[in-house]
């Protein structure tokens, strides 16, 4: 086993990875996540098989998966705390995306970059 070349197993399913990091100013609620993937959903033109799952780790942050016909993806938070250990400055959330149905990565960076609003204070991409 090799780990130097990624050998495409199945070229002949379509499949596409995103993963997407910012920092927010303020807190990311549970309702706002659970509404965030929803809307992210019918943005990529997904199919929900149900509806979004949200779980709260206690000194960590959210966890949040969307489960789609087409597959699915993921959505974390963490309080990025300040380093004397006052409150949380900013919050780092990731998302990761991953389906067997083509998007535009640009266009659905900046759906998120939109959603996020004013608190957003940076976001990055990867396609994977």
């Amino acid at each position: 086993m090799t780990t130097e070349v990624f050998k495409d197993l199945a070229p002949h399913i379509t499949r596409q990875r995103l993963v997407i990091e910012g920092l927010n100013e303020e807190h990311l609620a549970e309702r706002f996540i659970y509404e965030f993937l929803i809307d992210l959903s019918e943005e990529l033109d997904m199919t929900m098989v149900d509806i979004p799952m949200i779980r709260r780790v206690q000194d960590y942050g959210y966890c949040g998966f969307m489960n789609w016909i087409e597959s699915g993806c993921h959505f974390y938070t963490y309080a990025a705390a300040a380093e004397d250990g006052d409150l949380p400055i900013q919050e780092l959330f990731t998302l990761d995306i991953y389906t067997c149905k083509k998007f535009d990565p640009v266009k659905c960076t900046n759906f998120v970059a939109c959603y996020m609003g004013e608190n957003l204070t940076a976001i990055e991409w990867k396609a994977v």
